[in-house]
């Protein structure tokens, strides 16, 4: 990921940016503000919230150590967009 800021992005490469993440494995709300420069943690939260309901991402609940925690995981739609936006 280039080192951006995220307020500056345009909004597609800020699609691109949490769909390139996701694409390499699934993680967790906190995990994806921790490598996402720039990034406010209300706008990862509002831009989550809009890839789920455009279908390009998933939630999905996991137990571990007996804490049930949320994680994001990329769809199929997910990554044919990923790869539309790259061509």
């Amino acid at each position: 990921m280039e080192c951006v800021k995220w307020v500056k992005m345009k909004p597609l490469k800020r699609v691109e940016t949490l769909l390139s993440s996701l694409l390499r494995e699934p993680k967790t709300l906190y995990s994806l503000y921790r490598t996402t420069p720039g990034c406010a943690y209300t706008s990862l939260r509002s831009a989550l919230k809009e890839l789920i309901e455009r279908g390009l991402i998933e939630v999905v609940e996991e137990e571990r150590l007996g804490f049930i925690r949320r994680v994001y995981k990329l769809t199929d739609k997910g990554r044919r967009v990923l790869q539309a936006l790259k061509t």
